[in-house]
């Protein structure tokens, strides 16, 4: 089995096919990063919020969901185009509306 694996090449990739890795790489570290920093958010938010909605403290009853879903809406759309621009991401943004 040795002689066998010491018979295999590894390929050896040029300094140029290197760097895009490397770039490739770091580009993925960092929306882990930044996907993790938004989860510890939100996890953050939810308790917080939770506990003050399960007792009442929050009252949401009368809130226009319809007008909110628009905002959310507009604001995932500019989300969306700003990782686009700064390379973040690879999703194409669409029109909000």
């Amino acid at each position: 089995m040795p002689d066998a694996l010491m018979a295999k090449t590894i390929p050896v990739l040029d300094e140029e096919a290197w760097n895009r890795y490397v770039r490739a790489v770091e580009s993925m570290k960092e929306q882990i990063r930044i996907v993790a920093d938004e989860s510890d958010a939100l996890a953050e938010l939810r308790d917080a919020l939770l506990p003050k909605l399960m007792s009442g403290e929050i009252d949401v009853s009368k809130v226009d969901l319809t007008q909110h879903n628009n905002q959310l809406r507009v604001l995932r759309y500019c989300f969306q185009d700003i990782r686009k621009h700064l390379g973040f991401s690879p999703m194409e943004c669409s029109s909000p509306v």
